[in-house]
């Protein structure tokens, strides 16, 4: 079981991320005492707001199944719960299914979303009269991971990106904080944790994953500051950490690793992680046990 924000579940339309590249890596991987290697099935799942997801139909989950190739049985199941714009606190929404489901392993991410160095005026909700009431939420001035579609498209994701972007340097310029303090994620984090612990025995708590300087000014300090906490309250609540600068030994060309926005890995980001991750789990945390 995997919980997290977009940076588990993965953007654009394929939801690519280092979970899914994990579960890919799995594939190859062989079963213990076995000369077949294990069969794993990858499911992703997320809540979803019936109306504006479909109309027509009351539904308020979406997901992905996607079974091992070729094969009616499995040896393992790789759940995907992350999910864009939510924080460690919404996941205390699905201690009651965690229970049910009786998971043999919970990895944990969380705290990026919080953690990021945003204008001050998100936390005080007096905006600039400049600032358009739709760009006015945590995630609306980020820049964008990518451009995609049509040439003009293509020319007003550009323009409106480049106006958002002086506008939050500009705003972040005259001061910044997180939208959670370091306190409020911690204890969130602890929450979730003693939840987590009546559900599973077996908990990974990763690190946040390093941060652009350049596009997110002032937040690599902040999520230092968040993973030396995120370690001891890993430590004290009987958890494994993580931390992904240990385990990606550093890599030279990190940036190159991330989309522009300097915060989402993209596809080279999400298979060197989900190779890297997988590798440590099953040497480590005992993947191969369930």
């Amino acid at each position: 079981m995997f919980l997290g924000d977009s940076l588990t579940e993965g953007i654009g339309r394929d939801r690519v991320s280092y979970v899914s590249e994990l579960a890919q890596n799995l594939r190859g991987k062989m079963a213990p005492l076995s000369t077949s290697p294990i069969r794993v099935g990858y499911f992703r799942v997320r809540k979803v707001q019936p109306d504006a997801f479909n109309k027509y139909i009351s539904v308020n989950f979406a997901g992905l199944w996607e079974p091992p190739a070729g094969h009616d049985k499995f040896d393992l199941i790789v759940w995907n719960l992350g999910a864009e714009a939510t924080t460690t606190a919404d996941d205390i929404r699905w201690l009651t299914l965690l229970k049910i489901l009786n998971p043999k392993l919970i990895v944990v991410m969380r705290g990026a979303l919080e953690s990021i160095v945003r204008p001050r005026s998100l936390q005080s909700g007096c905006w600039p009269w400049w600032v358009p009431s739709t760009w006015r939420d945590c995630v609306s001035m980020d820049p964008r991971c990518y451009f995609s579609g049509p040439w003009w498209r293509v020319t007003k994701q550009r323009t409106v990106d480049l106006i958002k972007q002086r506008l939050r340097l500009r705003m972040l310029a005259d001061g910044g904080a997180p939208m959670h303090a370091a306190n409020r994620v911690f204890e969130n984090y602890v929450t979730l944790l003693d939840g987590l612990k009546e559900c599973c025995a077996n908990i990974a708590v990763c690190g946040l994953l390093p941060v652009s300087d350049k596009t997110f000014p002032g937040s690599s300090a902040s999520f230092r500051n968040i993973n030396q906490g995120l370690r001891k309250i890993a430590e004290r609540c009987g958890a494994h950490f993580i931390n992904w600068e240990e385990l990606l030994g550093h890599p030279l060309n990190w940036q190159q690793l991330l989309y522009r926005d300097g915060f989402h890995p993209n596809m080279a980001g999400a298979k060197l992680i989900g190779q890297k991750l997988s590798d440590h789990l099953f040497q480590t945390v005992g993947v191969q046990s369930a």
